[in-house]
């Protein structure tokens, strides 16, 4: 009775030793005393500090070794809460670090579908998948750069690379500011090319750039302000002038001259009925005749 009363205090002793409270896990290593610390959930191997060695697949160590993590495609280093801190090279987390997206060049700041919400120092394209240089007075832009649209009154120059000035009955703009177009029958000014101004006497525009001598009866032009489709005529061969077409021959087009269609036959021209009884009555008579 003694030894077994001796046993059963022995006994009691080592359960004391090795066993720890609910929410806790026994770290110590054979023959050492108790350690006890928290439980991390889904942690697989704990160090001598209580923090958490491995995860159990799939779950990920977060860096301060204190929670196993769901893992998150691309991402090489974990938060406490679960968050990304880290992803992979060519790769940058989330505005809220639950994802990550491929890098955009200057981009500072991203949206979870992997646009880009803000730029670092460049202006975001209206698709928010780039960041470009930035276009003064431009409003919006385009990919490679461009811009959609300007503010501050300016307008888009022809390659929209730029936003300039207005000019009044300008069409088209270089990037300098320059008008390379008119419009309302105007051409821009030879001189500096800042303004719209009307042809001199005798000399008219088709295209807002270049002004011609006015042709007769002339609807387009050329290059070098050639004649290139008449008004009811058709161009000469040096296509200087707008001329008729011979006699017999036609214009549909006001650019060539082809046959005039022939008329058909007149009711006149064709065998009356009258004439072809007659014919008939002949032909019955010589037949009668010859039998």
């Amino acid at each position: 009775m003694k030894y077994c009363i001796h046993f059963l205090t022995l006994l009691s002793l080592i359960i004391l030793i090795y066993t720890c409270e609910d929410g806790q896990v026994n770290i110590a290593e054979a023959n050492q005393e108790e350690k006890c610390v928290d439980i991390i959930e889904n942690c697989a191997e704990y160090n001598t500090d209580g923090k958490c060695e491995s995860c159990t697949d799939p779950k990920k160590l977060t860096t301060s070794k204190t929670a196993c993590v769901s893992a998150i495609t691309d991402c090489e280093e974990y938060e406490e809460e679960g968050e990304c801190a880290e992803c992979s090279e060519g790769k940058e987390t989330s505005s809220d670090k639950s994802v990550c997206v491929a890098e955009i060049n200057g981009c500072a700041e991203y949206n979870n579908d992997g646009t880009c919400e803000a730029c670092e120092s460049k202006q975001l394209t209206t698709n928010k998948r780039e960041c470009v240089s930035a276009i003064t007075n431009c409003n919006s832009y385009e990919t490679e750069g461009q811009c959609l649209s300007c503010k501050n009154e300016k307008v888009l120059s022809s390659d929209n690379k730029a936003c300039v000035a207005a000019i009044e009955n300008c069409d088209e703009y270089s990037k300098e500011g320059k008008c390379t177009k008119c419009k309302n029958n105007k051409v821009p000014s030879t001189v500096d090319q800042e303004s719209c101004v009307d042809c001199p006497n005798g000399e008219e525009t088709k295209d807002g750039i270049d002004c011609y001598t006015k042709i007769t009866d002339c609807e387009e032009y050329e290059e070098e302000g050639k004649c290139a489709k008449c008004n009811g005529k058709v161009p000469s061969t040096n296509k200087a002038t707008c001329e008729a077409c011979p006699d017999g021959k036609e214009t549909k087009d006001g650019k060539t001259c082809v046959d005039k269609n022939t008329s058909p036959p007149s009711s006149s021209s064709s065998p009356s009925s009258s004439s072809f009884i007659n014919f008939y009555v002949v032909f019955l008579l010589c037949l009668f005749t010859v039998f």
